[in-house]
């Protein structure tokens, strides 16, 4: 069954969406106590099925924790025509970016992805 199974921090940490240092955080705020336990190659701190929800749950309750959307900025004819010194309308947006690579670079190994 699962519910007697033990979770990492970073198992806990992916389930939540959240880091684990964020998981110790929460742990800590709730008063759940992890295990240290050995793995294979180091030390982990293990928690329990229960405590594992208790964590998800609190994690969920603060939208905080959610990741951010960059918002592309638009802008209009009006705004592009005060940058008279951009040649392209699509540098203007803040997401795109041009070719960093000069041309005569391009047939050498060394830059090539």
């Amino acid at each position: 069954m699962e519910s007697y199974r033990y979770f990492t921090t970073n198992e806990v940490a992916q389930m939540a969406g959240i880091s684990h240092t964020h998981v110790f955080y929460i742990s800590n705020k709730l008063g759940i106590k992890h295990e240290v336990k050995s793995t294979k190659t180091s030390r982990a701190a293990f928690y329990t099925w229960l405590d594992t929800q208790r964590i998800i749950a609190e994690a969920n309750k603060n939208k905080k924790n959610a990741p951010k959307v960059k918002k592309e900025i638009i802008l209009t004819d009006e705004e592009q025509n005060e940058h008279p010194l951009v040649t392209d309308p699509r540098w203007l947006k803040l997401n795109e970016w041009p070719e960093i690579v000069p041309s005569c670079f391009e047939e050498s190994d060394r830059y090539v992805d």
